[in-house]
Order: C-alpha cells, then sequence, then structure tokens
C-alpha cells in the first residue's frame, strides 16, 4: 500500500515519503515481527503457510483497492489510520508500562518520537490542501 502510495502520489515530497515509510515498515517492522517468530519458535515457513485472519484480509484488500481505485488524497486518508492507531496505542501503553520484554519492545517501537515523527509527516501531508483538479 506505501508503495502503491508513492507511485500515485504528484508532489515530489509525497513519493519520497511513502517510499522511505515503505522501506522502513520492511525494515524495522519485519526486524520486530522476526523477533517475536524466534521468540515463539515459528518458523518463516510456518508463518507464511498461516492464511490471514478474515478481518486481516479484509482491512488489506480494502487499503489495496483504495490504493489502486481511488485518488491519492483518499489513498493517504485510508493509510493514515494505519500510521496513528500504532503510534496513540503505544502511547497508552507506555504511560501503563509492561513488565513483559517483548510488550516493551513493540510498545518501545510504536511510542517512540522517531515513529511519532512519522505520523506528523503524514498528518501535515493529509490536512495539506488538495488541488482537486490535480487529484483526479
Amino acid at each position: 500500500m506505501l508503495s502503491v502510495a508513492a507511485a500515485r502520489a504528484q508532489a515530489e515530497g509525497d513519493i519520497t515519503m511513502f517510499n522511505e515509510h515503505a522501506a522502513g515498515a520492511l525494515k524495522v517492522e519485519r526486524a520486530l515481527h522476526e523477533s517475536f517468530f524466534r521468540h515463539f519458535g515459528l518458523t518463516p515457513a510456518g508463518v507464511a503457510a498461516t492464511p490471514l485472519a478474515p478481518t486481516n484480509l479484509a482491512y488489506t484488500s480494502y487499503l489495496l483497492a483504495v490504493a489502486y481505485g481511488s485518488p491519492f488524497h483518499e489513498a493517504m486518508a485510508a493509510l493514515l489510520p494505519c500510521y496513528w492507531i500504532y503510534w496513540e496505542v503505544g502511547k497508552e501503553l507506555e504511560r501503563a508500562g509492561s513488565a513483559d520484554p517483548l510488550y516493551k519492545r513493540w510498545i518501545g517501537t510504536y511510542a517512540s518520537e522517531e515513529f511519532g515523527a512519522v505520523v506528523r509527516a503524514v498528518l501535515d501531508a493529509v490536512n495539506r490542501p488538495v488541488s482537486w483538479l490535480a487529484a483526479r
């Protein structure tokens, strides 16, 4: 979805931002998830063979449909919760605290100022005025 959004963007800053976010998601989130898989003794093949939950499949299918079939500003609006919810949940869980080191790693990733800067950049892009003629 992030790569498709980058490809559909018209502003150079949006192209760069979403391409960087796609690369960052592959690097940071994949490393985080793979560390959890190792902790629980899951193999890459076992994880890959596990079907998506119906809700997850519906959500990711929706995101891809919007990315490919809707104007760029609608794709950004569909993507925004992916960022903003994780940041807000991460911050709230950080305030609550956790004794579990696995939860602490997840919380630390999404409550971090670094991730907050990413979320604020997307919020700024979403809040920027849209040229309706260019958005079509």
